[in-house]
Protein backbone atom coordinates (compact mmCIF):
# COMPACT_ATOMS: atom_id res chain seq x y z
CA UNK A 1 0.00 0.00 0.00
CA UNK A 2 2.86 2.49 0.40
CA UNK A 3 3.85 1.88 -2.53
CA UNK A 4 0.88 2.69 -4.10
CA UNK A 5 0.13 6.09 -2.25
CA UNK A 6 3.06 6.97 -3.20
CA UNK A 7 2.28 6.63 -6.62
CA UNK A 8 -1.05 8.19 -6.51
CA UNK A 9 0.80 11.55 -4.56
CA UNK A 10 3.43 11.28 -7.43
CA UNK A 11 1.05 10.99 -10.44
CA UNK A 12 -0.93 14.52 -8.43
CA UNK A 13 2.23 16.37 -8.31
CA UNK A 14 3.05 15.50 -12.27
CA UNK A 15 -0.60 15.78 -13.16
CA UNK A 16 -1.72 18.57 -15.76
CA UNK A 17 -4.22 20.29 -13.77
CA UNK A 18 -1.70 20.97 -11.00
CA UNK A 19 0.56 22.39 -13.13
CA UNK A 20 -1.82 24.85 -14.64
CA UNK A 21 -2.70 25.80 -10.97
CA UNK A 22 0.84 26.48 -10.40
CA UNK A 23 1.64 28.98 -13.29
CA UNK A 24 -1.60 30.12 -12.73
CA UNK A 25 -0.47 31.37 -9.09
CA UNK A 26 3.03 32.24 -10.49
CA UNK A 27 1.55 34.57 -12.61
CA UNK A 28 -0.90 36.13 -10.40
CA UNK A 29 2.55 36.42 -8.03
CA UNK A 30 4.11 38.25 -11.31
CA UNK A 31 1.32 40.79 -11.96
CA UNK A 32 1.19 41.55 -7.65
CA UNK A 33 4.82 42.15 -7.70
CA UNK A 34 5.04 44.40 -11.23
CA UNK A 35 1.65 46.94 -9.87
CA UNK A 36 2.77 46.34 -6.22
CA UNK A 37 1.01 48.86 -4.10
CA UNK A 38 -1.85 49.74 -6.98
CA UNK A 39 -3.04 45.84 -6.97
CA UNK A 40 -3.86 43.79 -4.34
CA UNK A 41 -5.81 40.26 -3.70
CA UNK A 42 -8.87 41.21 -3.28
CA UNK A 43 -10.92 40.00 0.40
CA UNK A 44 -14.07 39.51 -0.55
CA UNK A 45 -13.88 38.36 -4.55
CA UNK A 46 -10.79 35.97 -4.57
CA UNK A 47 -11.23 35.82 -8.53
CA UNK A 48 -10.62 39.11 -8.79
CA UNK A 49 -7.57 41.91 -7.84
CA UNK A 50 -8.50 45.26 -6.27
CA UNK A 51 -7.34 48.18 -7.36
CA UNK A 52 -6.25 50.85 -4.35
CA UNK A 53 -6.06 53.43 -6.80
CA UNK A 54 -9.42 53.30 -8.58
CA UNK A 55 -11.12 51.03 -6.27
CA UNK A 56 -12.28 48.77 -8.91
CA UNK A 57 -11.91 45.24 -9.17
CA UNK A 58 -9.66 44.06 -11.71
CA UNK A 59 -9.96 40.00 -13.66
CA UNK A 60 -6.61 37.88 -12.32
CA UNK A 61 -6.05 37.74 -16.60
CA UNK A 62 -2.87 39.65 -17.29
CA UNK A 63 -3.99 41.53 -20.30
CA UNK A 64 -6.93 42.89 -18.64
CA UNK A 65 -4.97 44.12 -15.69
CA UNK A 66 -2.49 45.26 -18.09
CA UNK A 67 -5.40 46.93 -19.89
CA UNK A 68 -6.57 48.53 -16.39
CA UNK A 69 -3.24 49.82 -15.63
CA UNK A 70 -2.66 51.51 -18.78
CA UNK A 71 -6.03 53.42 -18.79
CA UNK A 72 -6.86 56.73 -18.31
CA UNK A 73 -8.90 56.58 -14.71
CA UNK A 74 -5.77 54.42 -13.70
CA UNK A 75 -2.89 56.71 -14.67
CA UNK A 76 -4.51 59.91 -13.30
CA UNK A 77 -5.11 57.88 -10.20
CA UNK A 78 -1.90 57.08 -9.79
CA UNK A 79 -0.75 60.26 -10.74
CA UNK A 80 -2.82 61.67 -8.01
CA UNK A 81 -1.35 59.58 -5.52
CA UNK A 82 2.39 59.78 -6.69
CA UNK A 83 1.68 63.78 -5.96
CA UNK A 84 0.21 62.37 -2.87
CA UNK A 85 -2.97 64.74 -3.76
CA UNK A 86 -4.72 61.07 -3.22
CA UNK A 87 -3.93 58.01 -0.11
CA UNK A 88 -4.82 54.49 -1.87
CA UNK A 89 -8.11 52.79 -0.85
CA UNK A 90 -8.47 50.47 0.95
CA UNK A 91 -10.89 47.58 -0.17
CA UNK A 92 -14.90 47.50 1.71
CA UNK A 93 -17.08 44.56 2.06
CA UNK A 94 -19.54 44.78 -1.16
CA UNK A 95 -22.34 44.10 0.81
CA UNK A 96 -21.82 47.48 2.45
CA UNK A 97 -21.61 49.30 -0.34
CA UNK A 98 -24.62 47.11 -1.84
CA UNK A 99 -26.35 48.98 1.15
CA UNK A 100 -25.24 52.11 0.89
CA UNK A 101 -26.51 51.94 -3.00
CA UNK A 102 -29.96 50.77 -1.60
CA UNK A 103 -30.19 53.23 0.53
CA UNK A 104 -29.12 56.03 -1.77
CA UNK A 105 -31.52 54.51 -4.53
CA UNK A 106 -34.52 54.73 -1.86
CA UNK A 107 -33.49 58.52 -1.14
CA UNK A 108 -33.51 59.59 -5.16
CA UNK A 109 -37.10 57.62 -5.68
CA UNK A 110 -38.39 59.94 -2.51
CA UNK A 111 -36.85 62.86 -4.11
CA UNK A 112 -38.40 61.72 -7.54
CA UNK A 113 -41.94 61.36 -6.37
CA UNK A 114 -41.57 65.16 -4.66
CA UNK A 115 -40.49 66.72 -8.07
CA UNK A 116 -43.09 64.76 -10.18
CA UNK A 117 -45.49 65.61 -7.38
CA UNK A 118 -44.35 69.58 -7.97
CA UNK A 119 -44.89 69.02 -11.58
CA UNK A 120 -47.49 67.94 -11.35
CA UNK A 121 -49.32 70.86 -8.93
CA UNK A 122 -47.08 73.33 -11.07
CA UNK A 123 -49.42 72.04 -13.89
CA UNK A 124 -52.48 71.95 -12.29
CA UNK A 125 -51.97 75.65 -11.59
CA UNK A 126 -50.97 76.51 -15.22
CA UNK A 127 -54.59 74.86 -16.52
CA UNK A 128 -56.67 76.95 -14.18
CA UNK A 129 -54.31 80.15 -15.36
CA UNK A 130 -55.13 78.95 -18.70
CA UNK A 131 -59.06 78.78 -18.16
CA UNK A 132 -59.04 82.17 -16.52
CA UNK A 133 -57.21 83.35 -19.68
CA UNK A 134 -59.53 81.74 -22.00
CA UNK A 135 -62.39 82.63 -19.60
CA UNK A 136 -61.36 86.32 -19.62
CA UNK A 137 -61.02 86.35 -23.34
CA UNK A 138 -64.55 84.83 -23.49
CA UNK A 139 -65.64 87.66 -21.91
CA UNK A 140 -64.02 89.77 -23.61
CA UNK A 141 -64.65 88.44 -26.92
CA UNK A 142 -68.21 88.28 -25.97
CA UNK A 143 -68.20 92.34 -25.09
CA UNK A 144 -66.40 92.33 -28.66
CA UNK A 145 -68.87 90.44 -30.00
CA UNK A 146 -71.20 93.21 -28.93
CA UNK A 147 -69.42 96.02 -29.92
CA UNK A 148 -68.93 94.07 -33.34
CA UNK A 149 -72.78 93.51 -33.40
CA UNK A 150 -73.18 97.12 -32.84
CA UNK A 151 -71.27 98.18 -35.61
CA UNK A 152 -72.69 95.57 -37.61
CA UNK A 153 -75.94 96.76 -36.96
CA UNK A 154 -74.81 100.62 -37.61
CA UNK A 155 -73.09 99.16 -40.87
CA UNK A 156 -76.42 97.67 -42.08
CA UNK A 157 -78.82 100.62 -41.20
CA UNK A 158 -76.02 102.63 -42.83
CA UNK A 159 -76.25 100.10 -45.64
CA UNK A 160 -80.33 99.44 -45.44
CA UNK A 161 -80.31 103.78 -45.70
CA UNK A 162 -78.20 103.83 -49.16
CA UNK A 163 -80.42 100.69 -50.57
CA UNK A 164 -83.33 102.80 -49.66
CA UNK A 165 -81.78 105.63 -51.08
CA UNK A 166 -81.20 103.98 -53.79
CA UNK A 167 -84.31 102.60 -54.52
CA UNK A 168 -85.78 105.65 -54.52
CA UNK A 169 -83.51 106.83 -57.01
CA UNK A 170 -84.58 103.94 -59.15
CA UNK A 171 -88.08 104.61 -58.91
CA UNK A 172 -87.55 107.98 -60.05
CA UNK A 173 -85.58 107.50 -62.85
CA UNK A 174 -88.35 105.23 -63.94
CA UNK A 175 -90.70 107.24 -63.46
CA UNK A 176 -88.73 109.83 -64.98
CA UNK A 177 -87.88 107.64 -68.08
CA UNK A 178 -91.47 107.36 -69.21
CA UNK A 179 -91.51 111.36 -69.47
CA UNK A 180 -88.30 111.52 -71.06
CA UNK A 181 -89.39 109.17 -73.75
CA UNK A 182 -92.79 110.83 -74.65
CA UNK A 183 -90.94 114.32 -74.70
CA UNK A 184 -88.27 112.61 -76.98
CA UNK A 185 -91.40 111.54 -79.22
CA UNK A 186 -92.89 114.83 -79.12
Amino acid sequence: MPSSNLAIVRAFLDGKKRKRLLEKKREEVGLLAEYAPALATSKYVPEKFFCRVTGRYVPKIEKLVVEHCSGKRFTVGQAKVVGKKQALLEERDPSEGEAEKAKRKEENKKIAEKLKQMRMEEWEQRQIMRKMAMQEEGENAEEEEEEEEDDEEEEDDEEEEDEEEEEEEEEEEEEEAPKKKRRKQR
